[in-house]
């Protein structure tokens, strides 16, 4: 637990909010989308148990999007929690076209149901991209954007109708692409010699009206000999009621070839550094 900046990077600063993104997913609004998006894909199912073209995959990517949206439940099950921020970081678009050319080069160890042996590894890479392309929230945005339109016409209304209608889904959809778009854009501009570049997130936490914020900064190269290179970090950013501004850094470790889990708090005040230091053996706890 420390008091002031940590190295490298601002101890508080999340960067310039994704506007557009909170503008249009308000808690209550997003509640009601969620709804209108399971409704959606009930009907969607339903079209392609018709063999409607294009129904089964628009429903998946309504379920991705639902997903997507669903907010943190602070006192639910701990490892869904850790799914739900896993897959914000891994799936969230920012980093679906360098992942997409590792699938396709056969670099991309990305988890699959077994392949015949008969079928080799054309089928296994087939998986792989067919995943991807299945659990990304970029491809299914755009794939929204594309081909829903047609699908909900072929509804009936009252599919199209919960929660006024399609028009928040289009602009929620919309601010999400653009979002992604920004964030790979400070990928694609970032060089090793700069300090680590930061993809910003946003997560509702329920019952609460505030977006829970956090930061992943990427990994980078070690200059001079010794090379490597630095695990990355997520940073999460709170405004707490007792103790004010707080950042928390988690990073795994390695010691002695096993895997440890390292966090900073970093507190702007002295008596919230001092709080955090003798609720230690309790958080220490928790963590484990």
């Amino acid at each position: 637990v420390s008091q002031g900046a940590p190295p490298d990077v601002a101890p508080f600063s999340s960067g310039p909010p994704a506007q557009g993104v909170l503008e249009v997913l308000t808690p209550s609004r997003a509640e009601r989308l969620i709804a209108e998006l399971q409704h959606l894909a009930t009907g969607l199912k339903g079209m392609a148990a018709a063999d409607a073209p294009g129904a089964r995959a628009a429903a998946v990517a309504v379920e991705r999007l639902a997903s997507h949206l669903t907010p943190l439940d602070p006192r639910g099950d701990l490892s869904k929690t850790a799914a739900q921020l896993e897959a914000r970081v891994r799936d969230g678009g920012y980093l679906f076209e360098p992942k997409l050319v590792s699938a396709l080069e056969g670099r991309d160890h990305i988890s699959a149901p077994p392949v015949p042996a008969n079928e080799g590894p054309k089928a296994t890479l087939t998986q792989a991209v067919t995943q991807l392309l299945n659990t990304d929230l970029k491809p299914q945005l755009q794939r929204l954007i594309f081909q829903l339109p047609a699908l909900m016409e072929a509804l009936s209304t009252d599919r199209t109708s919960a929660s006024g209608g399609p028009t928040h889904l289009w602009a929620t959809v919309a601010a999400l692409l653009e979002e992604i778009e920004e964030g790979q854009a400070r990928v694609r501009e970032h060089s090793s010699e700069d300090p680590p570049v930061a993809l910003r997130h946003s997560m509702w936490v329920a019952g609460q009206d505030k977006p829970l914020r956090f930061n992943v900064y990427l990994q980078r190269k070690h200059k001079g000999k010794g090379g490597g290179t630095t695990a990355p970090v997520i940073s999460l950013l709170l405004d707490l009621k007792r103790l004010g501004s707080l950042r928390v850094d988690v990073r795994e470790r390695q010691l002695n070839s096993e895997p440890l889990l390292k966090v900073d708090l970093w507190t702007r005040t002295e008596s919230a550094k001092d709080a955090l230091k003798a609720s230690g053996a309790g958080l220490k706890s928790l963590l484990q």
